[in-house]
């Protein structure tokens, strides 16, 4: 017992439950579960959306990817660029179908055409090749470029025409047939990143560059100069054109444009929803 100089000072007695400091402890009170409505009456239509896919494929590339393709036709085969090889996998199966590597370089953008019997690849040594799907050889080589062919496209009305842009700030137009360029175009002054043949237009294509525009090509005219020059304002990763012709889309940095071609190449809208670079 301790005393004070107002009178004793008594402490509790540890072993008596409810005392002093230990009043309390090891009462509570149990926590009831939140009960939550069954799943199928709280399912939205986006869940069932999502639902709806099937489970997804794991495929291990050797490298960094650099290129997906659908085929337009069914089975809508898939041609996957990484390193120096083009995997062609069959959409439905899941199952490689089809590789190529015959490459001294890296590759860069493995296409389909779109009856998925040919396929186009440009790579880092300057060289477009064009390739059999059925035996896997090589049709064509185009070697025209000097420096790395980032982007290579068939025209969407003719198997025979090809487009490519290059690190040589260069978009050139090749005739399958002849085995030749018939165009080239000058007048990006960095890498030529991107190109994209008009949907309606053969004579039309777009090119996208790291010089920060959009350009447009008309072969019509016998100019190898741009009809049209659109400033997206950070370097140009990639270019589409919408199925109607009219409008263009170009991304690059944070930024994806849609451009009003028929509208002499105004700006419709500007979306920036990205934290780092678009690249596609």
């Amino acid at each position: 017992m301790t005393t004070t100089m107002d009178g004793p000072l008594v402490l509790p007695d540890p072993k008596v439950k409810g005392a002093g400091l230990y009043a309390g402890i090891g009462d509570y009170v149990k926590v009831q579960p939140k009960r939550y409505a069954p799943k199928t009456l709280r399912e939205t239509a986006e869940g069932r959306y999502w639902r709806a896919y099937k489970a997804p494929a794991l495929i291990n590339a050797v490298s960094q990817v650099t290129s997906l393709h659908f085929a337009e036709t069914y089975p809508h085969q898939l041609a996957v660029t990484s390193s120096a090889r083009v995997t062609v996998y069959n959409s439905q199966s899941r199952k490689q179908h089809r590789m190529f590597a015959r490459f001294k370089d890296i590759a860069y953008s493995g296409v389909l055409r779109s009856d998925a019997r040919a396929m186009v690849v440009g790579g880092q040594a300057g060289v477009v090749q064009l390739f059999d799907m059925n035996s896997r050889s090589i049709l064509r080589k185009f070697e025209m470029h000097t420096r790395a062919v980032r982007s290579v496209k068939f025209s969407p009305q003719s198997y025979a025409t090809i487009a490519s842009a290059s690190d040589d700030t260069t978009v050139r137009i090749w005739d399958v047939a002849a085995g030749e360029c018939v165009r080239r175009h000058d007048g990006h002054t960095d890498y030529a990143r991107s190109v994209a043949g008009h949907p309606t237009a053969q004579t039309t294509w777009a090119s996208g560059s790291y010089d920060h525009t959009v350009r447009l090509w008309d072969n019509r005219d016998g100019s190898t100069s741009a009809t049209m020059t659109l400033d997206h304002g950070a370097p140009v990763e990639d270019v589409a054109w919408l199925p109607s012709g009219s409008l263009l889309v170009s991304v690059g940095g944070q930024d994806a444009c849609v451009w009003d071609v028929l509208g002499g190449g105004r700006l419709l809208r500007r979306l920036r929803c990205h934290q780092k670079t678009i690249m596609s």
